[in-house]
C-alpha cells in the first residue's frame, strides 16, 4: 500500500474482521490509532461477501489439490537477497508463488479478485518504502504478510506491537510457548495458502521467500520432508545496518502502539542472533541433496552461474529454457540504487564483535559498501 493509504488503513485490512480482532487482542493500541483501526474493520466487514464467495466456490478444489513437487523454501535473514533471488527464480514460469496481491488479500485470490485488483493497483506504491525495489500486484511477494491475514500470530505482527517481539518469535517462529495444536493450526493455514498460489498460477512448483522462515525449518520439514532449501548469506554488518534503516522506515507506518525506536537496535541485533542459532541447529535435519547455500555477493556478480547450480542440485528441469528470463531481469537490476549505509567507528568495532560468530563461519570482515565515519554513536 502507499505511504498515504497506510496513514488512513492499516495492512490487516485483507483478513477477515474476526483475525483483526485476534490479531489485536491482548496487545495495548494507542488511541491515535484507534480510527485506523476502526476503518479497517470497516473496509474488511465490506468485503467479507467476497471472502465467502471464495470458500464456498473453491473450498472443494483447494482440498483436493495435491502438492506433487517438493517446494522451494528461500531462507535467510533479513536484508540478505532473499528478495532479488525469489524475483529472478520467479522469472521462470514453471514456479508457483505468492504474489503482492494474494499476500495483501489471501482470502480473495481465487474468488472476484478482478473487483479488487484495479483499486489495489491504484493504491499499490511503485516501490517497497524501505529500499526502493519496484513492486506490482503480481510481484512474488513474502508469504509472512498472507499469514499475518490468515493468523493472529504471524511474526510480522510484531511490527505493529513491537513491545512483544519476543512473544510473537516464540509463538509463531520456534513454536516453543505453544501446544501442538496451535503449531497444527498455523501449518494448516499455511498450506491453505500455499495451494492457493499453486491453483492461481496453473499448478507449478511452489517457490517462498520468508526470511521467518529461517527459523522454522523444522516445522516446514514436517510439512514437506523433501523440501529443497536455499539459504543466501551476506556480509553482517551490512545486514544489521539494512535491516534496521528498513524497518525503522516502515515501522512507523504499520505499528499501532507506542514504542521507543531507540529500542529498535537491540530488537534486531537479537533476531539475528536467535534466528540463525535455530536455523544452524535445525538445518541439520535437511538431507545434502534438498540443500545449497548461496553467497550474496557471489550471486550478485555472477546470478545465472549460481542458477544454473541450483537447478542441478535440486533436479529442476529447463534450465535453458529459463535462462534468457533470468538475464533479463538480472540485466535490470543492474540499474538499481541500494540504499547507502552509515556507522560510526566505535559502532563498528561494537558490531563487529557483536556479530563475530556469524563474520567468523561465513569469512567476512568490514564490508565496502559501509562509509565508516568518525563520530560516536
Amino acid at each position: 500500500m502507499s505511504n498515504k493509504t497506510l496513514t488512513i488503513i492499516h495492512p490487516l485490512v485483507g483478513s477477515s474482521t474476526s483475525n483483526i480482532i485476534a490479531s489485536c487482542r491482548g496487545n495495548s493500541i494507542r488511541p491515535g490509532y484507534y480510527p485506523k483501526i476502526m476503518l479497517t474493520l470497516l473496509v474488511s466487514a465490506i468485503l467479507s461477501p467476497l471472502r465467502w464467495y471464495e470458500h464456498l466456490r473453491f473450498a472443494k478444489a483447494i482440498e483436493g489439490l495435491e502438492i506433487k513437487d517438493d517446494p522451494v523454501f528461500i531462507v535467510g535473514h533479513w536484508r540478505s537477497g532473499t528478495t532479488y533471488l525469489h524475483n529472478i527464480l520467479c522469472q521462470d514460469p514453471q514456479f508457483s508463488y505468492i504474489s503482492t496481491f494474494h499476500a495483501t488479500f489471501p482470502e480473495y485470490l481465487l474468488g472476484r479478485k478482478t473487483l479488487l485488483l484495479p483499486l489495489f493497483k491504484i493504491v499499490l506504491p511503485e516501490t517497497r518504502p524501505g529500499d526502493n525495489v519496484r513492486l506490482s500486484a503480481d510481484s512474488p511477494q513474502e508469504d509472512e504478510f498472507a499469514l499475518g491475514c490468515t493468523t493472529p500470530y504471524s511474526f510480522y505482527h510484531y511490527l505493529f506491537f513491537p513491545e512483544r517481539l519476543d512473544t510473537y518469535y516464540q509463538k509463531s517462529v520456534s513454536f516453543e510457548s505453544e501446544v501442538g495444536s496451535f503449531k497444527e493450526e498455523w501449518q494448516r493455514k499455511y498450506l491453505l495458502i500455499i495451494k492457493k498460489a499453486v491453483l492461481d498460477r496453473g499448478g507449478g512448483r511452489f517457490v517462498s521467500k520468508n526470511p521467518a522462515h529461517t527459523g522454522r525449518v523444522k516445522t516446514l520439514i514436517e510439512m514437506f520432508p523433501k523440501a529443497k532449501f536455499i539459504h543466501i548469506y551476506r556480509n553482517p554488518v551490512t545486514v544489521f545496518l539494512s535491516t534496521l534503516t528498513y524497518l525503522d522506515r516502515t515501522m512507523a507506518k504499520v505499528q499501532l502502539s507506542a514504542f521507543d525506536h531507540r529500542e529498535l537496535e537491540a530488537q534486531v541485533l537479537m533476531v539475528h542472533r536467535r534466528i540463525l542459532d535455530d536455523f544452524f541447529r535445525e538445518k541439520e535435519r535437511i538431507p545434502d541433496a534438498n540443500y545449497i547455500e548461496v553467497r550474496y555477493e557471489e550471486f550478485e556478480k555472477e546470478p545465472l552461474s549460481i542458477l544454473e547450480e541450483i537447478y542441478a542440485r535440486f533436479d529442476i528441469p529447463d534450465y535453458e529454457k529459463a535462462k534468457p528470463r533470468f538475464a533479463e531481469y538480472a540485466e535490470g537490476q543492474r540499474k538499481h540504487q541500494k540504499n547507502k549505509h552509515y556507522v560510526g567507528r566505535q559502532r563498528l568495532t561494537e558490531l563487529a564483535r557483536e556479530l563475530q560468530p556469524t563474520m567468523e563461519r561465513w569469512g567476512y570482515g568490514v564490508p565496502s559498501d559501509v562509509e565508516v565515519r568518525e563520530y560516536s554513536e
